[in-house]
């Protein structure tokens, strides 16, 4: 199933190169649901109906909606240039931090503000990256990163790269999964930090008709909303403007079958707030992330910052968890 979605999503990309549309799989019906201009459909619908003669695909043509994505802003804490964001944590080792790309510039600085209300600078931004082109000997296609890497300032070193929940230390992972499982319930910290539950509802989300209102299109990205939909069919997002940046995060199992213990696997960054009118009127929204595990190795790919990879395969980068030194001292 994941190798024909993936396939659909290269059928998909290159349709986009000429037709603007919105691509997305819904994890509730188990369908794709395309939106194309009226002028493009008969086109679309018949690649459609050849693939579901070849395969188990189910679709469904929609009306395209007019979707407004707001790009909101030691992992959770807040930082900004101008507008403020989240830091995501440090990745590789303990200087190189990671957050949302869209608030950052290379060269410019990032800062906090502390308890006194004074602003200090804590690095500044290496490189930020809006899309990138996977390519394997399978499929080629473009994926939405919207990252920005950074270099920390010494006193802003963050060596272990960790949340707190229900009084219990997790550390933080990179999930590698070739595809995040139907209905993945999940949880993000807030900027207020509070955490939000929900579930991933849309997978390879693809929108390429934001550019026509001077937008950034989507590629490839994660849609979550709240567990439970209204009657209506009202979708809702789980975070506010100024969330970007936060941890799209696993849901620790009461069970701990089939995870690692004390582990919470991060499937993506959050990079925007959609919303879009249905057509009986009701607004409904959706948080929107990167799959960070398909778009790290590429962004650290990068000639302006592979450096800092050193001899780490660029598919093993992963969050930095660096232990306490040894003490050479004897401990009484």
């Amino acid at each position: 199933m994941m190798m024909m979605m993936m396939m659909m999503m290269t059928y998909f990309n290159t349709v986009c190169r000429n037709v603007k549309g919105q691509f997305y799989y819904d994890t509730k019906d188990k369908k794709v649901h395309i939106a194309v201009h009226e002028d493009m459909k008969p086109l679309v619908e018949k690649e459609m109906e050849e693939w579901k003669s070849k395969t188990s695909l189910e679709y469904q043509m929609e009306k395209p909606v007019e979707s407004q994505c707001s790009l909101t802003f030691g992992p959770g804490s807040q930082i900004f240039t101008r507008p403020c964001f989240m830091f995501s944590g440090t990745v590789i080792d303990k200087s190189t931090g990671i957050t949302v790309g869209h608030a950052a510039s290379r060269g410019s600085d990032v800062m906090i503000v502390t308890p006194q209300n004074v602003e200090q600078i804590i690095g500044r931004c290496l490189v930020a990256i809006r899309k990138v082109m996977v390519t394997t000997d399978r499929y080629e296609r473009t994926l939405t990163a919207d990252m920005a890497v950074l270099d920390l300032r010494p006193q802003f070193h963050v060596q272990r790269n960790s949340v707190q929940w229900a009084n219990r230390e997790f550390r933080v992972s990179i999930y590698k999964g070739e595809s995040v499982p139907e209905n993945t319930e999940v949880m993000i910290l807030d900027r207020n930090g509070i955490f939000q539950h929900g579930v991933i509802r849309r997978r390879l989300f693809t929108d390429t008709t934001l550019e026509r209102r001077q937008m950034e299109n989507f590629y490839g990205v994660l849609g979550i909303g709240t567990e439970v939909s209204s009657e209506a069919g009202v979708e809702s997002a789980i975070t506010e403007l100024g969330d970007s940046g936060a941890l799209v995060l696993s849901v620790p199992s009461e069970t701990g079958d089939g995870v690692e213990e004390g582990v919470l696997y991060v499937y993506g960054i959050v990079i925007a707030l959609c919303s879009w009118k249905q057509e009986s009127g009701l607004e409904s929204s959706l948080t929107v992330a990167n799959s960070l595990g398909r778009v790290i190795p590429e962004v650290f790919s990068s000639p302006d910052i592979v450096n800092r990879v050193g001899n780490i395969p660029v598919d093993d980068i992963d969050f930095t968890q660096v232990m306490d030194p040894v003490p050479d001292y004897p401990i009484f």
